[in-house]
């Protein structure tokens, strides 16, 4: 299986508010997010292992985003798989590279970062007034200069 970084593009449909783990009541405002994830091991560790459990509803609450994924005005509607060429650790790197277009809030702090140990702020992104089109677009675009180090790139949509 694949290795490598994902981001899933997740559509909040309506304004949410819930507990999330350690990080405690957190509120989601109604919009466009995207979550940036790795699985640079085997099976269930790998990307496409990593994705499939995202995608899947009624999973054990293990991480952040599993919280944000089971609310049923949630749905991911594109995955974007970086396939890396060696274990190169991009998520980091994906991430603060996408922060720069968000509409940062003080809430994600830490949100599915727990563990990173590039101190990103979350690895959770809001876009408030992005179109889909124009935030896939501008995945593409942020991606473009990582062309060296990856086997491909593909963006699917969920159905």
């Amino acid at each position: 299986m694949a290795k490598g970084v994902y981001i899933l593009v997740i559509d909040v449909k309506e304004d949410i508010a819930m507990r999330v783990g350690s990080l405690g009541l957190l509120s989601f405002p109604r919009g466009l997010y995207l979550y940036v994830g790795s699985g640079m091991g085997e099976g269930s560790a790998s990307m496409e292992g990593r994705i499939e459990r995202h995608l899947r509803r009624g999973k054990k609450l293990r991480w952040h985003i599993d919280y944000l994924l089971e609310d049923p005005h949630t749905e991911v509607r594109y995955v974007a798989k970086i396939e890396v060429k060696r274990k190169l650790k991009l998520e980091c790197e994906v991430v603060k590279k996408l922060e720069k277009k968000s509409t940062q809030l003080n809430w994600l702090k830490g949100f599915g970062a727990s563990d990173c140990k590039s101190k990103c702020f979350a690895h959770l992104l809001y876009f408030s007034n992005m179109s889909l089109d124009a935030l896939l677009h501008q995945i593409g675009e942020t991606l473009k200069d990582l062309e060296s180090r990856i086997l491909s790139l593909t963006i699917e949509k969920v159905i």
